[in-house]
């Protein structure tokens, strides 16, 4: 799991790497297969005409919570393939301000990630930053471009990305791979979307 900094050369647009010992994210303990939740048993099959005792209510009681409690472990680890959007729209450099515009409008999305001939991330480009500039320009996507681009693995948890999102009020990630190539992205939409998916989530872990 790592939160990557990609310091972008302004003439060969290169990337390099710059580690982050201050950024304190933890550290994602592995998990093997998908834990088995617990489901309620019915005690009345063998005695279908005896009342649920006392003891079975608070049994049964026992295991919905005990099931919630799981349903809560493992939304704590979700990681950033789970949610991530893929494939990602993307652009060059030296498209220009316009089509880049044309492209959000076609694919009807808020981001579009800028990346070199081996599709690692040199720039994300918002529609608002489009709006300021003019969407009608024929300036390439250079003259957006920034300085440093902030990325994350797929096995970053989706609580730093939350809380990394919410400190610094970005607004989407790049998820990259071993490689530093494009593999998804990461919006406040799609925090949203587990919010409100709640505990009917499918976890793959």
């Amino acid at each position: 799991m790592a939160l990557l900094i990609y310091d972008n050369l302004p003439i060969s647009h290169k990337i390099g790497r710059i580690e982050l010992s201050h950024v304190g994210l933890s550290e994602v303990q592995k998990s093997g297969k998908d834990r088995q939740l617990f489901k309620p048993i019915d005690f009345s099959k063998d005695k279908p005409n005896r009342s649920p005792s006392k003891s079975t209510a608070s049994t049964n009681q026992y295991l919905e919570t005990q099931k919630q409690l799981d349903t809560l472990n493992e939304r704590r680890k979700l990681q950033a393939f789970h949610i991530m959007t893929a494939p990602v729209i993307t652009a060059k450099l030296t498209d220009s301000l316009s089509h880049a515009w044309n492209t959000l409008q076609t694919e009807e999305i808020d981001h579009l990630v800028v990346v070199n001939e081996m599709q690692q991330p040199l720039n994300l480009i918002t529609s608002l930053q489009l709006l300021k500039v003019g969407i009608t320009s024929e300036n390439s996507l250079a003259t957006l471009s920034q300085r440093q681009v902030i990325a994350i693995t797929s096995d970053t948890l989706v609580r730093d990305i939350a809380d990394y999102l919410i400190q610094t009020k970005a607004t989407a990630m790049p998820v990259v791979d071993d490689q530093h190539q494009l593999i998804g992205i990461v919006c406040r939409s799609d925090l949203l979307n587990l919010l409100v998916a709640g505990h009917n989530l499918s976890l793959c872990i």
